[in-house]
């Protein structure tokens, strides 16, 4: 396809796109669509098709960015995979309109820049543009209006940013921690907030690959002079910023082996036991609208099949908090999270 995206800025209009090409599913900031297939797979594993044309997308996805919507078009005839919209504008006049939203690897880029100050090591952004990480109101914003948007489930996954405060006491973060397009530190309790106000009978956040000590190749080294700054480019060079353990993956990574800038590791002696910290690499938090959602237990369980050293941080059934080694079976998503 070529041209300009298809653009909403209502959700009748998008509602009524969807229901004449028989899609019933948003995946929000899908980019250039490699999550929307993703999520597509799935759906296609569970015997959930589109009962217009099997060959119509099943889940549509969604972003801002007119390049990334295209290249998400590209090789694609009529109806597009991807389209044009803000989720939080569709969401002010209409809620439930879809079947699902997915958001994955998302909310940690959604902020808004800021004028007022912010301590160093929270700095994100592009040249003069700066944004706090420990400002969420815009992810959760997007997070809440899925969630509206959705008839029987929102859900999302994405690193997980824990205890980023006393990591950096420490001399040490997770890399992703560093990456100067994390502009919104997501956490499991900022998460749960969020949550708080969502009419729903299951919310569940979940925590997952944990990070036992500082020598995990996932963490970098902070000196005391990369503890005080934040990561913003065009401030800097590329080089200086992955110096600064900024920008980085995880050591011996194929990313990092292209790379010529040596990788900040915690020294031998130095690995500091981070059991008792809770430290996580990926976070996954839904909500379902409704009990036995298959759609929604079919991609939790996918994405859990693909994690380990899961730790449920809050589970909510019917109003009640239950104990963690509960939550698998009440919601029902063990047998899907199973090998098949």
């Amino acid at each position: 396809m070529g041209g300009a995206p298809l653009h909403f800025q209502t959700a009748p209009d998008l509602e009524e796109h969807m229901h004449k090409t028989g899609s019933r599913f948003l995946d929000i900031g899908s980019s250039k669509g490699k999550s929307r297939q993703l999520v597509e797979s799935i759906l296609w594993r569970l015997g959930v098709h589109n009962d217009i044309n099997h060959t119509f997308p099943i889940s549509i996805g969604v972003d801002i960015d007119d390049s990334k919507i295209e290249q998400c078009n590209a090789h694609h005839g009529w109806p597009p995979r991807c389209v044009k919209a803000d989720i939080r504008a569709l969401s002010l006049n209409q809620n439930n309109f879809v079947d699902g939203v997915t958001m994955i690897d998302v909310l940690e880029h959604i902020n808004v820049p800021t004028t007022s100050y912010v301590p160093p090591y929270r700095r994100r952004g592009v040249g003069a543009v700066v944004y706090d990480t420990a400002d969420h109101r815009a992810s959760l914003g997007v997070f809440k209006s899925a969630c509206a948007a959705a008839r029987d489930f929102c859900l999302m996954a994405g690193p997980a940013f824990e205890h980023e405060r006393h990591l950096l006491e420490c001399g040490f973060a997770p890399y992703f921690y560093r990456w100067v397009g994390h502009r919104s530190h997501v956490n499991s309790t900022s998460i749960s907030d969020g949550m708080s106000d969502i009419d729903a009978p299951i919310k569940v956040v979940i925590l997952a690959n944990q990070i036992q000590t500082a020598g995990d190749r996932r963490m970098v080294r902070l000196s005391s002079l990369d503890r005080l700054n934040g990561c913003q480019s065009k401030l800097f060079t590329a080089q200086y910023l992955m110096r600064r353990g900024c920008e980085r993956h995880a050591y011996l990574s194929a990313e990092e082996n292209v790379t010529r800038v040596p990788f900040p590791r915690v020294p031998l002696g130095r690995y500091t036991n981070l059991n008792e910290s809770a430290i996580y690499e990926r976070m996954i938090a839904f909500v379902f609208k409704r009990s036995n959602c298959a759609e929604g237990l079919a991609i939790v369980g996918h994405i859990l099949r693909k994690v380990t050293d899961i730790a449920v941080v809050q589970c909510i059934v019917n109003n009640q908090f239950f104990e963690p080694h509960l939550c698998a079976t009440l919601v029902g998503w063990e047998a899907h999270s199973k090998p098949h």
